[in-house]
């Protein structure tokens, strides 16, 4: 793979308890000429064991998210933009949502399969009962692919806002005065 580029990075470090460090790692990044997209991963190493183990002492790395955001409340509201491109359009939105709305033939009895709506809310950062509702919706037939198509599009200049603030937050260190709202749901697990 190549080297990413990388427009916008910040990292995070903090002690999680007397053997364990966490760096989180936020950035805005292209890999391989591709259009840039949010990333926030971490890893967690334990400095004493650095000189013993192979690797530095790092136990556990990729996508920490629940770590991240214990260690760092600040990141939140870019956790959430994880995997959405520079616009804050997540990946693969009207196509993911669909599935998790209910709207593929995928479906399953799993409460991790879908339809499910706290999937659905983290992956277009929206509430829980907003995604509830197109769940209902989409099940019961009110909602067609080319109407949550529209809502997906309906999102855009929201999801635009939420990246500009935090492609600031990446290149300052602060978030700009209008912080993206926190109750946007969950981040997605992808």
């Amino acid at each position: 793979m190549a080297n990413p580029e990388v427009t916008g990075e910040r990292r995070f470090t903090a002690s999680l308890d007397s053997h364990r460090r966490l760096t989180a790692i936020c950035c805005l990044q292209s890999v391989s000429g591709r259009a840039p997209f949010f990333s926030v991963t971490g890893q967690i190493c334990n400095p004493a064991a650095a000189a013993r183990r192979p690797g530095g002492g790092i136990t556990a790395v990729g996508m920490l998210h629940d770590e991240i955001e214990a260690a760092f409340p600040q990141l939140a509201p870019l956790i959430r933009l994880h995997l959405s491109d520079a616009d804050g359009v997540p990946m693969h939105a009207v196509q993911n949502g669909w599935y998790w709305a209910g709207g593929s033939r995928w479906n399953g009895r799993e409460p991790s399969q879908p339809p499910n709506a706290a999937n659905l809310a983290g992956l277009l950062r929206i509430g829980g009962a907003e995604a509830a509702r197109i769940v209902t919706d989409v099940l019961g037939g009110a909602m067609g692919a080319e109407a949550f198509a529209d809502f997906v599009e309906a999102q855009k200049p929201r999801w635009k806002a939420e990246a500009v603030a935090a492609a600031a937050f990446l290149q300052t260190g602060a978030w700009p005065a209008a912080e993206p709202e926190a109750e946007a749901g969950p981040a997605p697990r992808r």
